[in-house]
């Protein structure tokens, strides 16, 4: 298991410490083909919190947990009146709330509801060339020469 923090911060110094992070995750855990699926529902939620808190005193907390097949993305929202299901459910008629709940695999929100977690199906690279090498190593042991 991987785990990534980033300091709590404004929305707006989030927004590009965001994507920077999950640029490095994706390229050091060779998950480069879930880039723009992760980096396009963590940025429109933090584009939409951004809308929809102006003029408040809004901090976030973000962290990345990589553990086998799953990535899971958690958003930590402080100094907002908004609740994280009123605004997914309000808001599902939005197109990037819509485009959000497309592009994640599992969506859950903590129990002071302050907090969401996205969760993605991913597959390494590495673990899939290192499978398919195994594989392809057992079958040539199999065949026997004359």
């Amino acid at each position: 298991m991987y785990y990534f923090e980033l300091p709590e911060s404004t929305v707006s110094e989030a927004l590009n410490a965001n994507l920077q992070l999950v640029e490095e995750i994706c390229e050091e855990h060779s998950l480069e083909n879930y880039f723009g699926t992760i980096s396009t529902a963590t940025q429109e939620f933090l584009s939409v919190i951004k809308k929809t808190t102006k003029g408040e005193d809004v901090r976030i907390s973000i962290g990345y947990i990589l553990e086998n097949d799953q990535l899971l993305a958690h958003f930590e929202i402080n100094g907002t009146i908004i609740t994280l299901p009123a605004l997914f459910e309000e808001g599902k008629e939005l197109n990037p709330i819509k485009m959000i709940s497309l592009l994640v695999d599992e969506l859950e929100y903590t129990e002071n509801q302050k907090g969401v977690s996205f969760g993605f199906h991913v597959k390494q690279e590495a673990q899939e060339r290192k499978i398919q090498q195994a594989t392809k190593e057992i079958k040539n042991s199999n065949v026997k020469k004359w």
